[in-house]
């Protein structure tokens, strides 16, 4: 994720040519903002899901004595499937949100360009 904040960064940079700005900034730091809280979010809920996972399992090796080589339970193989399936979902959905986040990124930038570009051409 701050790799690609990164990268976003550099790229509004570029945006930029001699002083002259190809694109309205505010709107695009406006949604870099929203779309960041909401990458934040989706990071959030992906590690409750790799703590889930980590509860899960720290209570089952408990309960059998930290035995690496101990025999659990069907139960107990569920609960961990269980757990895991719950992180894949958050990772999932953390991957669904950075596509929206690089689409919207784009569609954004798009429109902003085009808004720039009418303003310049109004004022010839």
């Amino acid at each position: 994720m701050f790799t690609m904040c990164k990268g976003y960064v550099k790229y509004l940079e570029s945006l930029y040519k001699f002083g002259k700005p190809i694109v309205d900034v505010s709107g695009i730091s406006k949604t870099k903002y929203a779309l960041t809280t909401k990458a934040i979010l989706a990071v959030e809920a992906s590690i409750s899901g790799l703590r889930h996972i980590q509860n899960v399992i720290s209570k089952i090796s408990a309960k059998h004595n930290y035995k690496a080589d101990a025999s659990i339970s069907f139960r107990e193989s569920n609960k961990i499937s269980d757990a895991i399936l719950y992180f894949r979902s958050s990772i999932t959905d953390f991957m669904d949100l950075v596509n929206d986040f690089e689409e919207q990124k784009l569609n954004k930038v798009a429109h902003h360009a085009r808004a720039l570009e009418e303003r310049r051409e109004l004022t010839k």
